[in-house]
């Protein structure tokens, strides 16, 4: 019975331990459980982050997208209702204009073509040409012949998308006998506005008018939120600000998206507002009230006509100001504001005659080199590629990054002007701006007119330039983002611990803030060895080895941290693809194995080449009589050295492409004689006949020659001289109306969605 009895007793321990076994198993499963929780937990935040970061990203390229077509519709108006019978397009063009001009009045037009049946699209001249005839089309209104004839703007793709959401609306609310009215609302979105009725969807209760949004449409915010946003914020604990210089062409009738974009800047200063004494109280009523502003008044130099000129400065509420030292004058204005512990001089510039500004600037602004000053505004001089500021960490060349390679009178005499007094140029030499981009698009063309320019204590504090995308007027604004002089201290300290890094290079990589730490576990690993009475190598070795993994681990986390900042930072699509081909795999090189033979073969084959012996001399033919006329001009080639680009490679002669953009007015001379000889008929450069063929490799057995596609370099003289014949030839085929109207096909300004 004993026996028995410990028997049970020995399985009751057994059955004990294993159930403890699997308690001990259930809750390594639930840890394991709720670490796989977290860990998808973190994964599906990451992801979802991400995710709101390309959202945001893909909104934004739209965004951009969109403007850049708004901005190329800007001049363009869509004529319903009427047709040009003209045979070629300068016949349709003066049709247009004499159509405009009988029933609207005087505008000029600069391209036609017919879109549909009873449709043509009309590119005016000029901005103010298609301002006056959208004001004036209601004349068409008042005549039997034209009633049936509508004007409206050329819209964007999502503008027609939203005109199309509002048709639909339209249809409903007339199917349901209510009376409304369908246009564009002070915004620029589109509304439906629906008038009284019977208590349906368009009615209140109260028989008042209500409008619809199409959704996607920006709801305009009220002022009384900013200025309570403002008085919360306040002037404490101010880390930088943001300025504005922008040349609006006129502030009446601006709608709330306007004045929403403005109210993202601190200090906004605003030129050619057209706004005269008399009207002051208008428009002042139409100002945002978070801000204390004040205006100089723009002045009428003849009876008739709208007044000139005008500048209105604006400060956020909050922000502390002190008074001028001294009175303004005509095209300056100054602010003398409080950013961030440090004291601004912020004018706006509105120049007439670069003598006048520079000198009016020198009486007002007392030149102090300790006291930050930023000055910008519209001082309508070109200084070209001048004014570039060489770091000593970069080689320059002298050249400031711009769009606009053209120097005139006024712009030269603003750069020698900012030379003297050793101030810098913001425009292409700041961040956000490496390309120089153009600030004033309209019928002269594109150029960069409108500039932000600071001193040399304003230079370190300015931490970003751009040139915005508005296409409110036909100058666009210049954005400058002042930053904090705690956050600057503190960028400042992280490179340099990113320097110290870098420098001290492999194994000896330590950071200012671990040297102690390292210092103090070397002490205690030689007590402990002197405590065991000697120097272990092999110990030593280890701790080496261990110490220089960790290194190494940092290193590698350190430059991911990088990598996943400079991501972050990335704002512009040129950005995106710098970072992509920097990261991308390099070009694979050109197999050696592949005889000259079989290249020779292969492009032979593939091009449908026959080999031919000895050189075929510069063919001459008879001397045609050319009109002076026809001949090609300086003008003409000087223009087509504009379009090249840089860093291109040449031909076989090896010129490239630079040598022409930096070369004299005797070389551009000497290519002109060059290419009227060859219009002439008297001969063609032997050298121009020939072209060198790159190899490049696309995929399969390196090789093999057909897994190589191949590139022909010409030389940089022909390509001159073909990039201006195919010119001629385009616009010879437009002025003479060679191609009908229906092609629409590989030419300039016809393409279609």
């Amino acid at each position: 019975m004993e026996k028995i009895l410990e028997k049970l007793e020995e399985v009751k321990r057994e059955i004990t331990e294993e159930i403890k076994e699997l308690r001990k198993e259930n809750q390594d499963v639930k840890r394991e459980i709720e670490q796989l929780r977290e860990e998808f937990k973190n994964k599906e935040k990451k992801w979802e982050e991400e995710k709101n970061s390309m959202s945001e990203r893909v909104a934004w390229l739209e965004k951009k997208m969109e403007n850049e077509e708004r901005r190329r519709r800007k001049n363009n108006i869509v004529i319903t209702g009427w047709r040009s019978e003209g045979s070629s397009k300068q016949q349709s063009r003066e049709e247009v204009e004499k159509f405009i001009k009988e029933n609207i009045g005087e505008a000029k037009v600069k391209d036609c073509y017919n879109i549909n049946k009873d449709q043509i699209l009309v590119q005016m001249e000029e901005w103010s040409g298609k301002e006056k005839v959208m004001k004036q089309k209601g004349k068409l209104r008042g005549n039997r012949a034209t009633e049936k004839i509508f004007i409206d703007n050329d819209l964007t793709k999502k503008e027609r998308e939203i005109q199309k959401k509002i048709r639909a609306i339209a249809r409903e609310e007339r199917r349901q006998g209510k009376d409304l009215k369908v246009g564009k609302g002070e915004t620029g979105g589109f509304s439906v506005d629906v008038g009284r009725g019977d208590g349906g969807k368009g009615d209140n209760g109260n028989g008042q008018r209500i409008k619809k949004r199409v959704d996607g449409q920006k709801k305009g915010k009220t002022e009384g939120k900013h200025k309570g946003e403002q008085e919360k914020q306040g002037t404490k604990g101010r880390k930088g600000a943001k300025v504005l210089y922008w040349n609006v062409a006129g502030l009446r009738k601006r709608g709330d998206e306007f004045w929403d974009y403005v109210r993202q800047f601190e200090v906004v200063g605003l030129v050619e507002t057209w706004v005269e004494k008399q009207s002051w109280e208008k428009v002042e009523k139409t100002l945002p009230k978070e801000y204390k502003w004040e205006g100089q008044w723009a002045k009428r130099e003849r009876k008739r006509g709208r007044a000139a000129g005008g500048i209105i400065t604006g400060v956020k509420l909050g922000i502390e100001e002190k008074q001028k030292e001294k009175g303004e004058e005509e095209g300056y204005m100054e602010r003398n504001v409080h950013i961030d512990n440090e004291w601004w001089k912020i004018a706006t510039v509105y120049s007439k005659e670069m003598r006048k500004t520079t000198r009016r600037v020198e009486n007002t602004m007392k030149m102090d080199r300790e006291e930050c000053m930023l000055l910008g505004g519209d001082f309508n001089g070109r200084i070209g590629e001048r004014g570039a500021r060489n770091w000593e960490e970069e080689k320059g060349d002298g050249r400031r990054k711009t769009k606009d390679k053209v120097e005139n009178a006024e712009g030269k005499r603003l750069i020698e002007w900012i030379e003297e007094n050793g101030w810098e140029v913001l425009n292409g030499n700041k961040r956000g701006d490496e390309e120089g981009e153009v600030t004033y698009v309209g019928s002269r063309g594109e150029t960069v007119i409108d500039y932000a320019i600071v001193n040399e204590a304003a230079w370190e504090r300015v931490k970003e330039f751009k040139v915005g995308e508005r296409v409110d007027s036909d100058h666009l604004p210049l954005e400058i983002t002042i930053e904090g002089t705690n956050q600057e201290e503190k960028e400042k300290g992280e490179m340099r611990e990113e320097e110290k890094k870098e420098e001290t290079g492999g194994s000896n990589i330590q950071g200012a803030g671990n040297r102690e730490d390292g210092d103090r576990a070397k002490g205690s690993d030689r007590e402990s060895d002197e405590e065991k009475g000697g120097d272990s190598k092999g110990s030593e070795r280890g701790r080496k080895e261990k110490w220089m993994v960790g290194q190494r681990i940092e290193k590698e986390k350190q430059k991911r941290e990088r990598e996943e900042k400079e991501i972050k930072e990335i704002r512009t699509e040129r950005e995106v693809w710098k970072y992509i081909s920097r990261e991308r795999k390099k070009k694979e090189p050109v197999s050696e194995k592949i005889t000259i033979q079989e290249w020779e073969e292969y492009f032979m084959r593939l091009l449908e080449g026959r080999k031919e012996e000895g050189k075929v001399g510069t063919q001459r033919k008879e001397k045609q009589t050319v009109m002076e006329e026809t001949e090609i001009t300086a003008e003409e080639v000087g223009r087509h050295i504009r379009y090249l680009k840089k860093r291109k490679a040449p031909g076989w002669d090896g010129v490239q492409n630079e040598a022409w953009m930096y070369g004299t007015e005797r070389m551009v001379e000497r290519m002109v004689e060059l290419m009227n000889g060859v219009w002439r008929g008297e001969g063609f450069p032997e050298d121009w006949r020939e072209g060198v063929i790159c190899p490049i490799f696309k995929k399969g057995e390196k090789n093999r020659a057909e897994n190589y596609r191949g590139i022909t370099l010409l030389n940089t003289g022909y390509k001159l001289y073909a990039s201006v014949l195919s010119e001629r030839m385009k616009r010879e085929i437009e002025e003479k109306g060679v191609l009908p109207d229906s092609q629409a096909g590989f030419r300039k300004g016809r393409g279609t969605n």
